[in-house]
């Protein structure tokens, strides 16, 4: 579980239009990575895009750089998720996420502090 423990910003993604299955929901998953994805499913794919600062954008590009899962991306894919993103904010003590939530966005802290409690 995610709760915030301090003031909070965090960027977020747009969620997927994918939606696991019910039988996807009843394995436990070992990983935090979505199923593969093929060319062919991906063709009609437009990425989101939320207007935001270009200093919100640089931060986000920032914060990718430094992510090992997305450090050797290029600036392409790296644009394309950062125009992707756009910014919450969480109050203390509100949770982000909660185990056995589907796991459909992808979050980057970029202030503040949050409490993380596995089960």
């Amino acid at each position: 579980m995610g709760e915030s423990s301090h003031d909070t910003r965090i960027f977020q993604n747009a969620r997927s239009a994918s939606v696991p299955t019910a039988e996807q929901l009843k394995v436990k998953r070992n990983s935090v990575f979505q199923k593969n994805v093929d060319a062919e499913s991906t063709a009609n794919f437009t990425a989101p895009v939320f207007e935001k600062s270009p200093a919100d954008k640089l931060k986000i590009i920032q914060l990718f750089q430094e992510s090992f899962l997305t450090k050797n991306l290029d600036m392409k894919d790296l644009l394309t998720l950062a125009d992707a993103m756009y910014k919450k904010h969480f109050n203390k003590g509100e949770s982000i996420i909660r185990y056995g939530d589907i796991g459909s966005e992808y979050y980057i802290l970029s202030s503040g502090v949050v409490k993380v409690t596995v089960y």
